[in-house]
């Protein structure tokens, strides 16, 4: 050396350096996150038995004949298994709500035979959390909404009413 000093190697950061070690470590962070997220939906051995009881509004009495219990009802939008029917509760005519002559909205009722309201008890597994049913564990449900499911036999709209872990629903 020249100046009798001796010059010692540095380990000096470059800022592409720091770039790749700020993107690792998001990435760790983010696989962490994303590991947590699947691990709480994917779990299915907490899945339980929910009974879901729906109605079936305004159909033709010959449809409600095709509600046979043992049948698999699937969510046709989703193509997830939303329960087997264990119970037909009640088949009663379809009520309408009519003006009359004098501007008046008055219930009414199909002839017997014609149309029908059906209310039936499904069986379910999923999971109930805080927020409500996750069917399956993963696919939110909810009592009040209507969902298009098909059956062997049928291809319908349906509301579901209520849904209660194991026992019957009511």
């Amino acid at each position: 050396m020249a100046n009798g000093r001796k010059r010692g190697n540095r380990c000096r950061i470059q800022p592409i350096d720091l770039a790749i070690l700020v993107l690792i470590l998001l990435c760790a962070a983010g696989l962490a996150v994303r590991a947590g997220t699947l691990g709480v939906f994917a779990e299915k051995t907490d899945l339980e038995d929910h009974r879901v009881r729906f109605l079936v509004s305004n159909i033709a009495a010959t449809s409600a004949e095709a509600f046979m219990v043992g049948d698999t009802f699937t969510l046709a939008s989703y193509h997830e298994v939303l329960g087997v029917l264990v119970e037909v509760e009640s088949v009663t005519p379809a009520v309408v709500y009519v003006e009359n002559e004098r501007q008046e909205i008055v219930r009414a009722q199909y002839p017997e035979g014609t149309r029908v309201d059906l209310v039936g008890i499904l069986e379910a597994r999923g999971v109930m959390s805080e927020d409500g049913f996750l069917l399956g564990g993963t696919l939110f449900v909810s009592p009040g909404i209507e969902y298009r499911v098909q059956s062997e036999h049928m291809d319908i709209v349906l509301k579901i009413i209520d849904i209660r872990r194991g026992g019957k629903a009511s």
